[in-house]
């Protein structure tokens, strides 16, 4: 089995540990060293990105080395998953939403492959960097619609002030969090077909009197879907740089 895994789980917070029996394996990159995974019996790695025991705060992951790692894994679709304070009413705490778009604000990060070293810089296409057609499969695996969502991507690891969500909100952000770039851009530099499940815990700072954490009952859902979701075959993608 380990020869045919040709996709990937990105586990966020909460969600670190969902093969606590799965053997592990390092793998060496260009960028530093990552840790997968093997789940028995799947056709994934799984990699947490904060680390099986969340030790890496989100401006601290090794975010190239990740992704570097499952392209010299040869994986070839990667879904990831995290947790997210919502920045709109309706997008309730303890619900799920896929993510469509990002809004980067993070500061200090590597964001490409391509800076420069060597001579190499490209520039790319975002027009799609959520895959819709593993959008909509997870939602035929779900059972359900799930809302589609615009992912602000802050530095952390502190929260977000009333003041910074109200603004995020204004220019079209639903959803706040501190991972999901440059992870979604550095996969599709990859040529990884990529796509977010965000788990909702909280509404942002200043949305409600009171940050409080509600988790979603249908936690134990995800990892069966996504076996569904990864039943059908994917082929490796180009890059779309332009």
């Amino acid at each position: 089995m380990e020869g045919q895994r040709t996709y990937a789980i990105i586990g966020g917070t909460g969600m670190e540990d969902l093969f606590p029996q799965a053997p592990m394996e390092t793998v060496s990159t260009a960028y530093g060293e990552a840790v997968l995974y093997l789940p028995q019996g799947k056709n994934y790695y799984f990699l947490p990105r904060h680390g099986k025991e969340h030790h890496l705060p989100p401006h601290r992951i090794n975010y190239r080395a990740n992704i570097a790692a499952l392209k010299k894994m040869g994986v070839v679709a990667a879904f990831g998953l995290c947790a997210v304070g919502s920045l709109r009413e309706e997008l309730r705490p303890g619900t799920f939403a896929l993510i469509s778009d990002f809004l980067d604000f993070t500061k200090s990060r590597p964001t490409t492959f391509f800076d420069g070293e060597g001579g190499q810089v490209r520039h790319l296409d975002v027009s799609e960097v959520y895959s819709e057609a593993m959008n909509a499969s997870f939602e035929r695996h779900w059972g359900h619609p799930l809302p589609r969502a615009v992912y602000v991507a802050t530095e952390g690891p502190r929260f977000e002030t009333a003041s910074e969500n109200r603004f995020y909100a204004s220019i079209g952000g639903d959803l706040v969090g501190m991972t999901n770039v440059p992870e979604a851009p550095l996969a599709l530099e990859a040529g990884i077909r990529y796509s977010c499940l965000a788990h909702i815990i909280n509404y942002g700072t200043g949305i409600h009197q009171k940050v409080t954490i509600e988790k979603s009952q249908d936690l134990p859902r995800i990892v069966p879907t996504l076996d569904g979701v990864f039943a059908q075959k994917m082929e490796p993608m180009e890059a779309p740089f332009l």
